[in-house]
């Protein structure tokens, strides 16, 4: 029997400098050659495993969520409560300034903004990301109101929906580089707004 000809190269490892270069440079700005230098692959082997540059964009976000999704998930597990959780993802986002002289933002942030109006598969793949991030929030706020931080009235399902919306904003400070006076400012009335919001409706549309 004989076997087929290993793969030379790890695809994970592959996807994510792929997955990088998407996030920092967005969809349209990134060539294909820029696919290939960064991945150090071929143009038929790219193609072979990955597909178009679209399917392999599509697969960044899928990567880009899940590990974003899996890290959040398990900060959620470890930490001390709901309210602790969702603060010190807020306090994460501002100071990304200072971790990157340019910050690049989320990367589903930043693709829903370049799609929104040429390709709605790919809006529709982005929107269901958050909602993935939307429940996990939930998850937290639940939480939090059981530990007496939130307001049991309030609709855990809307604040949640609040949240991500007001992450989006967040993000987009950041990287427009906002003081850092405006961003703790942010930060603190998006946490006043949690803990005194008391809705028996919908806030506004889910994004």
């Amino acid at each position: 029997m004989v076997l087929g000809r290993p793969r030379e190269f790890d695809v994970d490892i592959a996807l994510d400098k792929a997955m990088d270069l998407f996030w920092t440079q967005g969809y349209e700005s990134t060539s294909l050659h820029n696919l290939l230098s960064a991945t150090g692959l071929s143009k038929s082997s790219l193609y072979k495993v990955f597909g178009s540059k679209k399917e392999l964009f599509e697969k960044s976000i899928d990567r880009y969520s899940i590990k974003l999704h899996t890290s959040m998930a398990k900060g959620l597990a470890t930490k001390a409560s709901g309210w602790a959780f969702i603060e010190d993802i807020l306090r994460f986002i501002i100071h990304e300034k200072e971790r990157a002289a340019a910050p690049r933002g989320c990367l589903l942030i930043n693709s829903i903004n370049e799609w929104s109006v040429h390709n709605q598969e790919i809006q529709q793949r982005v929107i269901d990301r958050f909602y993935t991030f939307e429940n996990l929030f939930e998850q937290a706020i639940i939480r939090a109101q059981k530990e007496g931080a939130i307001p049991q009235e309030s609709n855990s399902k809307d604040l949640a929906a609040f949240l991500v919306c007001s992450i989006s904003g967040l993000r987009s400070s950041v990287k427009a580089k906002s003081s850092s006076e405006k961003l703790d400012t942010l930060v603190q009335f998006i946490l006043s707004s949690l803990k005194a919001r008391k809705q028996t409706g919908p806030i506004g549309p889910n994004i």
